[in-house]
């Protein structure tokens, strides 16, 4: 009876405040490392400090968990939940949110990451790789309190931040005559990150050889403002300078999800994706954009780009069309251009190649996306063609094979005529002559087969040559 009126009282604890759940998960292998308990406990003490949700840690040390438990309400209780165990659980003790996360310590650091669940769907997720380390001393502790921090920082400021923050009130008696300790939080100071200064100590500490303390440095940034647009852009610009694009990418697509009134930085995520071949990633990154600016430009032009380079030439049109009719853009006329030469309309990309090279403000940038798109296009080709001159050769009269020869020969003409329309940047000469040749070289190779098709046998050795001397001008340009 007693354990049933604790119970009751402590569900109606703040009741005006809505309940999280905070719980460590199972590790996903039978023999993996179990989770730190010290970042729940410091979940909860950031969740007590702002007021705007009232925190239960999974486990029987916790005031509102223990008395439902121990009567059997919430079933099986282990140590470590799965995830489902905890939606289930948090349904039982009347938590609308439930904060599950994953932690483990190696070489040194505190490897952690978490997901935010509401209504049984997942509506954040983070994860974070702190060093543990303070000199040569283990610090856990120290480093846990850091994620907790910037977690509750994040949520506060995203999934949780229509939430009215409240003093939070004394936890009361767990059982008679074992009054806890209250401790009353001191809320972490508010820090602005100066760009201009971190950026000049990243240079000086890059310049001098110290990447690892110019990486440690930006990471901190991160960590200590992780809401700032800055901090997170210099972090982004860093792991790409340091040869590392993949992780530029993911902290790009991240610093995108925190901070969605930012379109630049998802902009500059969608690059990067694209860039390391993260296609379906840069394509849901570009529908975030349209559902808030569903007629600009900016995001037709950049979903063109993503179809381009998912080789949907037609996709890429039908996005730019509708900014041409209302007046000349270069950089749609780029766009358009290069997915006409990959459908194989060699005028319509010449014209908009030449249209946008005489108005255009950034070609530099715009040749070297033209050169890098084309290239690709010439590489896709040459590795199909193989299995065309074998089709061909067992069946030279199949109306599919003139038909696809057809198509392969139309946009290897459109893709040579689209690359002689480009005027190559500086110190690039050797380079453009190379690809120059491998385009020649793929339109002689569809020539050669028609030759074979109308009757001429040794043209199909021709033509094999031919594919051969493309692929290895294309290998001598790569390496120019």
């Amino acid at each position: 009876m007693a354990a049933s009126l604790l119970a009751l009282a402590l569900l109606s604890y703040r009741t005006e405040v809505p309940r999280i759940l905070i719980a460590p998960l199972a590790p996903a292998k039978k023999d993996g490392p179990l989770p730190t308990m010290s970042v729940a406990n410091y979940l909860a003490t950031e969740f007590d400090g702002d007021g705007r949700a009232l925190p239960i840690v999974w486990g029987l040390s916790d005031p509102i968990f223990r008395p439902i438990a121990l009567e059997g309400k919430l079933g099986d209780v282990p140590n470590f939940p799965t995830k489902a165990k905890a939606i289930e659980v948090a349904r039982k003790l009347g938590a609308p949110y439930v904060l599950v996360y994953n932690s483990d310590r190696k070489d040194g650091r505190l490897n952690a990451s978490a997901e935010l669940i509401s209504d049984g769907r997942t509506v954040w997720k983070d994860s974070k790789s702190m060093n543990a380390m303070k000199g040569n001393a283990q610090s856990e502790d120290d480093t846990a309190a850091s994620i907790a921090r910037t977690w509750v920082q994040i949520l506060n400021a995203g999934p949780l931040k229509g939430l009215t923050p409240k003093k939070a009130a004394a936890t009361p008696d767990a059982t008679p005559g074992q009054k806890p300790i209250v401790v009353e939080p001191t809320p972490p100071p508010q820090v602005a990150t100066n760009v201009e200064s971190l950026d000049a100590r990243i240079n000086d500490l890059t310049k001098a050889g110290k990447n690892e303390a110019a990486l440690a440095l930006a990471r901190d940034a991160v960590d200590s403002d992780p809401l700032s647009p800055g901090a997170r852009t210099c972090l982004v610009r860093l792991l790409a300078a340091q040869g590392n694009p993949e992780a530029a990418a993911e902290e790009a697509r991240r610093a995108a999800e925190l901070l969605p009134e930012r379109p630049e930085l998802r902009i500059d995520a969608v690059h990067r994706l694209i860039a390391i071949d993260k296609l379906r990633e840069a394509h849901d990154q570009v529908n975030e954009l349209r559902a808030r600016q569903p007629e600009d430009k900016g995001v037709r032009k950049l979903a063109a780009e993503v179809a381009l380079a998912q080789d949907d030439a037609e996709t890429a049109v039908r996005e730019l069309e509708p900014i041409l009719r209302e007046g000349d853009d270069p950089h749609a006329r780029l766009l358009r251009g290069l997915a006409r030469a990959r459908l194989g309309g060699s005028e319509g990309a010449v014209a908009d190649l030449k249209a946008w090279s005489s108005t255009t403000t950034e070609r530099n940038e715009g040749y070297l996306y033209a050169r890098r798109m084309l290239s690709e296009m010439a590489e896709r080709a040459a590795d199909a063609m193989p299995a065309l001159l074998q089709r061909a050769a067992v069946q030279p009269k199949a109306g599919a094979v003139r038909d696809e020869l057809d198509t392969a020969q139309r946009q290897a003409q459109s893709r040579a005529a689209a690359w002689a329309s480009l005027v190559p940047l500086e110190g690039m000469q050797a380079s453009h002559d190379a690809w120059t040749l491998a385009h020649r070289l793929m339109s002689l190779v569809a020539a050669d087969l028609r030759a074979f098709l109308g009757g001429s046998e040794e043209a199909l050795t021709s033509a094999r040559i031919d594919l051969g001397e493309a692929k290895r001008a294309m290998k001598d340009a790569k390496g120019r």
